[in-house]
């Protein structure tokens, strides 16, 4: 799994936590959970255009949710994304053609 993100213009993202199948994390609970990845991004991660960062497969085989925290927004008050997409292909998907009235 890969993913890219876009921050607004004038804002330089550079820590960010991700968080696999942790529904309803808050501000107060993200010193208690290990996040599943922690990026230090640079300027040119950030520049639009640029390579997708790649993920570690084996933790983000069975994705239901994904929660991003931004740690560390280079000392700035408000941090604001521009853009954000994860690539990846789905386990299984169900043909709907095949899917037969049961009962």
């Amino acid at each position: 799994m890969t993913f890219s993100l876009l921050p607004c213009h004038g804002q330089q993202l550079v820590g960010v936590l991700l968080y696999v199948n942790r529904c309803n994390l808050g501000f107060e609970d993200i010193d208690d959970v290990d996040p599943t990845t922690t990026l230090e991004l640079t300027l040119e991660d950030l520049r639009q255009g640029s390579d997708a960062v790649l993920l570690k497969f084996v933790q983000y085989q069975r994705v239901k949710s994904i929660t991003l925290f931004i740690e560390d927004n280079n000392g700035g008050d408000v941090s604001a994304l521009g853009g954000l997409k994860f690539f990846g292909k789905p386990v299984a998907n169900t043909n709907m053609k095949e899917f037969k009235k049961q009962g």
